[in-house]
C-alpha cells in the first residue's frame, strides 16, 4: 500500500506542474475561430506537443482523480465495509472494468 500511495503523490507531483504548463500554453494561444473550434484545435496541438512525461503525468492524475471518485463511490454504497473491503472493491473494478 505504500508504494502506491507513493506512485500516486509521485504522479500528483508530476501532474500538477505539467496541467500547469498545459494550460499556460492554452491561455497563451489567441482565438481565431468560434470558442469550440479553437478549443479542439489547441488541446490537440498541445496534446502533440506534450512530451511523453507529461502525458503520462495528466493520465496518472486522471486515474488518482477517478480511482478517489470509485472510492468514495463505494464508501457511500457501502459504509459497513472496511478500508481494506473498499479498496479490494475498487482493484476489482478497475481490473473487470465492470461498473
Amino acid at each position: 500500500m505504500r508504494a502506491a500511495a507513493g506512485m500516486r503523490a509521485h504522479a500528483r507531483t508530476l501532474a500538477i506542474p505539467c496541467l500547469r504548463a498545459i494550460k499556460e500554453r492554452m491561455v497563451t494561444e489567441t482565438q481565431t475561430r468560434s470558442r469550440s473550434e479553437a478549443s479542439d484545435e489547441r488541446l490537440r496541438a498541445l496534446y502533440r506537443a506534450a512530451s511523453p512525461t507529461e502525458k503520462l503525468a495528466v493520465v496518472a492524475r486522471i486515474n488518482a482523480s477517478l480511482t478517489a471518485i470509485k472510492e468514495a463511490a463505494v464508501a457511500s454504497q457501502h459504509p459497513e465495509w472496511s478500508p481494506a473491503e473498499r479498496r479490494a472493491a475498487v482493484r476489482r473494478w478497475w481490473l473487470t472494468a465492470r461498473d
